[in-house]
């Protein structure tokens, strides 16, 4: 019987663990980019087009035809005038590395890449300061 109940406790605390762990790990990552002096990104979307700085036609997946993508990144708490980088993958190939200017306190800025109707697949595109990735966002050519 005690042996039961333990077991119980056991298996209750590593489910409270499990369950914690994720939102831990993000305010530790938060934590370190405030160490590193990184700026916090408020928003980061591929959409459809950029329109008085806002993005529009936010989705996961996008139909082959769609002709040009935007990645639209709104930056805080910027330290210093520099240089990020929006990295587009079609799978595991890099295909377009673009180089977006920043300046404090806030920025915002877009890339955009045409895509081609026999590019189907998974993308990704990594927001980069210097050797940090600040976000990876991923969707889908259909």
């Amino acid at each position: 019987m005690i042996k039961t109940k333990r077991k119980a406790l056991i298996v209750s605390a590593i489910t409270i663990l499990a369950f914690l762990a994720p939102p831990f790990g993000q305010i530790e990552n938060l934590a370190a980019q405030q160490k590193l002096d990184l700026p916090t990104i408020e928003k980061a979307v591929i959409c459809e087009t950029v329109e008085d700085r806002t993005p529009r036609g936010i989705r996961q997946i996008y139909p082959s035809t769609i002709g040009t993508l935007y990645c639209f990144t709104h930056l805080l708490e910027i330290a210093s005038e520099g240089t990020i980088y929006h990295i587009w993958y079609h799978g595991d190939s890099e295909v377009a590395k673009v180089e977006l200017s920043i300046s404090p306190p806030q920025w915002r800025t877009w890339s955009s890449k045409i895509i081609l109707p026999g590019w189907k697949g998974h993308w990704k595109v990594e927001i980069v300061l210097g050797d940090h990735i600040l976000k990876t966002l991923s969707f889908i050519i259909e």
